[in-house]
C-alpha cells in the first residue's frame, strides 16, 4: 500500500493534464502513487503519462464514457494509498501539499486535512486579461482543527466555509473513504462529487484539521463552464454539462424546489443528497429556505448580467417561490430587491467599477485598496505570471511554494 495516492480524473484535457501530472509527482514526500483515471479520452491522455516515464504513476481507463459523479467514483476505487485526495487535471499541488498536510493530520489526530487555495488562469481563460495570473488569500499559517458540525450547520444556510472540506481541497485517510462507501454504498452520491464527497467526509469525522497557507491551486479556464454553458452564456452549447452529467444531463437536482443550474442549486442538492443517504449525521440540521431562495436569484442576476437567458429560469423561480409559505416568501422579495439594485447597478456605478477593473488590470498591487472602497474582502491579491517568472500552473505552483507559500506557525487548538 502506497502512503498518499493522488487521483486525478480526467476527459480530454491532455494540454491541461501534463501541468497537473507534474505537480502530483513532484510532491516532497515518498511513498507517493499517482493514479490518472481516463474518462474514455479521445486525446492524446494516455500518451501524456507514458511520456513521464515514472513508475508512481498508473493509468487506469473507465469502460466507456461516464458522467463525472462515475468517473469520480471509479478513478477512487484504484486507488491504492493510506491516504487519499483528488486532483483535478486543470489543478496543481504545491511541493509539499502531501507532506505538510499528513503531518497535520498526525499531530492533530484528526483523518482529514484541508487547505487554503489559490487560483491560476490558464491561458484558455475567456477574459484576456485573466491568463497566466495567480490569485492567492491572504494566508495566517496558522493551524486549528475545526468541528464538523459546525461547518455543516453554516453550510445547511448556504454560508461559505473556506476552511471545509470539498475533496480537492484536502487529504483525507482511508479509513474515513471505506466508512463513507460502507455506509452509503459509494463515495459521492450526488452529481457535483467534490463537494458531495466534502460533506460526506465531514458527516463521518467530527474535526478535521485546517492548514491556512496556500499548498494547492485550482485551475479556470473556458473547459469547464458547465454552468454558463447552460444559460447560453459565451459558447451556447451544455456540452461541458454533458461532460459533468453523463448522458442524464437532462434531470440536474433531484432534492431542492428549483432546477435552476446556478452553482448554489448545485451545493444544495448535495447537501441534502448526502443528508438523504445518512440521515443519522444530520439530526436536527436543514436547508434555510430563504437564504436558498435569495442565493439563487442573485446567481441568476448574475448569469443575466453575462448575457444568459434567464427567461425560464425566472418563470420557474417564480412559479415555486409563490407556492412558499407567504412569510418566508416576503422576506425573500425583500431581500431580492436590495440584492437586485446591488447586483445590477446604475450607469455611473458601472463606469466606476470598468475604471476600477481597469486600474486593477494597469496596477495590480491597487486591487486591496479598491476591493476595500467597494466594501469587499481584501483579502486576495494577483500576481501577473509573466512579471513574476511564471507560464503554467505548475510554475505558478512552485513560484507560490517558494515566494508566497506561508509555513505553519501557530499551535494547533
Amino acid at each position: 500500500m502506497s502512503l498518499v495516492s493522488v487521483v486525478i480524473p480526467t476527459r480530454n484535457r491532455a494540454h491541461l493534464l501534463q501541468y497537473s501530472l507534474q505537480s502530483a509527482l513532484g510532491q516532497d514526500l515518498d511513498g507517493l502513487e499517482v493514479v490518472v483515471s481516463d474518462n474514455d479520452s479521445t486525446d492524446g491522455t494516455p500518451d501524456v503519462v507514458a511520456g513521464l516515464r515514472d513508475s508512481r504513476c498508473r493509468h487506469v481507463r473507465t469502460p466507456r464514457f461516464l458522467g463525472m459523479t462515475e468517473s469520480w467514483e471509479f478513478a477512487l476505487s484504484n486507488a491504492t494509498g493510506e491516504m487519499l485526495t483528488v486532483l483535478c487535471d486543470d489543478a496543481a499541488l504545491c511541493p509539499d501539499f502531501a507532506r505538510v498536510a499528513r503531518e497535520a493530520m498526525i499531530e492533530s489526530g484528526t483523518r482529514c486535512a484541508t487547505v487554503a487555495v489559490g487560483s491560476y488562469y490558464h491561458s484558455t481563460m475567456y477574459m484576456e486579461r485573466l491568463r497566466n495570473r495567480l490569485r492567492l488569500p491572504d494566508a495566517t499559517g496558522e493551524v486549528r482543527v475545526m468541528e464538523s458540525r459546525q461547518s455543516m450547520g453554516i453550510l445547511f444556510r448556504l454560508g461559505y466555509v473556506p476552511e471545509a472540506p470539498v475533496v480537492v481541497n484536502c487529504l483525507f485517510h482511508r479509513e474515513v473513504y471505506d466508512a463513507v462507501v460502507a455506509r452509503l454504498g459509494r463515495f459521492v452520491v450526488s452529481f457535483s462529487p467534490d463537494y458531495a464527497a466534502g460533506m460526506a467526509l465531514m458527516a463521518f469525522v467530527d474535526r478535521y484539521v485546517h492548514i491556512d497557507g496556500v499548498h494547492r491551486l485550482s485551475g479556470q479556464g473556458r473547459e469547464a463552464r458547465p454552468f454558463l454553458d447552460a444559460f447560453g452564456v459565451r459558447t451556447g452549447e451544455r456540452d461541458s454539462l454533458r461532460e459533468m452529467m453523463g448522458d442524464g444531463a437532462g434531470e440536474v437536482f433531484r432534492h431542492v424546489p428549483l432546477q435552476t443550474l446556478v452553482s448554489a442549486n448545485g451545493v444544495a442538492d448535495n447537501i441534502l443528497a448526502v443528508q438523504a443517504a445518512a440521515p443519522e449525521r444530520f439530526e436536527g440540521l436543514a436547508l434555510d429556505l430563504e437564504e436558498y431562495f435569495v442565493l439563487i436569484y442573485t446567481q441568476l442576476l448574475s448569469y443575466g448580467g453575462a448575457g444568459g437567458d434567464l427567461r425560464g429560469p425566472m418563470e420557474e423561480y417564480e412559479r415555486v417561490l409563490a407556492a412558499q409559505e407567504e412569510s418566508l416568501r416576503r422576506r425573500v422579495l425583500g431581500r431580492n430587491a436590495a440584492n437586485r439594485a446591488r447586483v445590477c447597478p446604475g450607469p455611473a456605478v458601472r463606469f466606476l467599477k470598468g475604471v476600477a477593473r481597469g486600474l486593477v488590470a494597469w496596477c495590480p498591487p491597487l486591487e486591496a485598496g479598491i476591493r476595500r472602497a467597494w466594501g469587499q474582502d481584501p483579502g486576495w491579491r494577483t500576481i501577473d505570471g509573466g512579471k513574476a517568472g511564471f507560464g503554467d500552473i505548475w510554475e505558478a505552483a512552485r513560484w507560490v511554494r517558494a515566494n508566497a507559500g506561508v509555513a505553519p506557525r501557530r499551535s494547533l487548538a
